[in-house]
């Protein structure tokens, strides 16, 4: 029954849809948190769901694309995370269209996500991509954010002659949509592209905050960071293995899941406190603005 599970998983993986001009970091000052805000001009809802996966809780977001959804980022009850966003401008090297396509030294970003998601962290992403190539994938040029409870994270791009990886040395990393590996070396208030601005208020918002970075203050980052097309601010403390969110720019209100719990209860800014177990449908946003669970 798992590996029919894990074979429907990878599929969906393989149909990634990438978020237009999301923003993603990762902090590991006291403890690691992880934010994420979802930009998707076309969305018209978004879709939360819990999975289990070979003893692994996974919480997955997808936005509707063409009448269906497409994941667009998840995290884990072993304190994993990946976000996989729009890269800008877009690369017209190192795609293939389909997934028989791929040659054998040649690797794509779910299968990448898969290994880090079954507990095995970034070491082992980094391990496979010491032998194997990134190829874009799907018509889409991604860039892609992964974390893991041990404060390794690392953004992952597509490189013209190999693969580059980016590492923090700030115990914090962030990423948007330009090409992070083209300023390497680069002070961060000197990147240009598409969304340097919200790269350098989230870096110095996440440096203003080293002190007592906290739920409050990854949400005051994300704030700061949201466009017209956000459709949900998303954090996680693995610590908790909770998840807290707010939808459609609305940051009074603040609704948690619980991975161990498999629970989603409203956390903030309600009139009343309500919980409910999160089935294997999933929880769409249009619903729980209207206060359907």
């Amino acid at each position: 029954m798992e590996k029919r599970l894990l074979l429907v998983f990878i599929l969906i993986l393989v149909s990634i849809t990438p978020v237009t001009a999301s923003t993603s970091y990762a902090v590991y000052f006291r403890e690691p948190i992880y934010g994420l805000n979802l930009d998707w001009d076309d969305s018209l809802d978004v879709r939360l769901e819990l999975q289990e996966l070979f003893g692994t809780i996974v919480f997955a977001i997808s936005v509707e694309r063409d009448n269906a959804y497409g994941l667009v980022a998840v995290f884990t009850n072993r304190g994993q995370f990946v976000s996989f966003q729009l890269q800008y401008p877009a690369s017209e090297k190192v795609h293939i269209s389909h997934i028989q396509d791929k040659a054998l030294n040649e690797i794509v970003a779910a299968e990448l996500i898969m290994a880090h998601m079954m507990g095995f962290g970034l070491d082992a992403v980094l391990t496979q991509l010491e032998e194997l190539r990134l190829v874009h994938f799907g018509g889409f040029t991604l860039h892609h954010l992964f974390a893991d409870q041990a404060g390794n994270a690392a953004i992952i791009e597509v490189g013209e002659e190999e693969n580059e990886i980016i590492f923090s040395e700030e115990q914090f990393i962030v990423m948007t949509n330009f090409k992070n590996s083209d300023f390497r070396d680069v002070p961060y208030y000197q990147v240009t592209g598409e969304g340097a601005d919200r790269y350098i208020k989230a870096h110095e918002l996440i440096q203003a905050h080293r002190s007592n970075f906290d739920c409050d203050a990854a949400f005051e980052v994300l704030k700061a960071t949201t466009q017209e097309s956000t459709v949900s601010s998303l954090v996680f403390i693995p610590k908790e293995n909770s998840v807290y969110f707010t939808l459609f720019g609305d940051f009074d209100k603040v609704w948690k899941v619980s991975l161990d719990e498999k629970t989603l209860e409203t956390y903030r800014g309600f009139a009343e406190h309500k919980k409910s177990p999160i089935t294997q449908v999933g929880l769409f946003g249009s619903d729980l603005v209207k206060g359907v669970f």
